[in-house]
């Protein structure tokens, strides 16, 4: 049952870490495009 719960958590963890780098690769070129204006 341990493994089992480990690797949720893993996947959550790796789940929130793309949502992040998502946002903040759109923010950075939203910011890169609006400030090239």
């Amino acid at each position: 049952m341990q493994p089992k719960i480990n690797w949720i958590d893993n996947l959550r963890g790796i789940a929130c870490l793309m949502v992040v780098m998502i946002h903040t690769t759109t923010w950075y070129i939203t910011n890169a495009t609006a400030s090239a204006r």
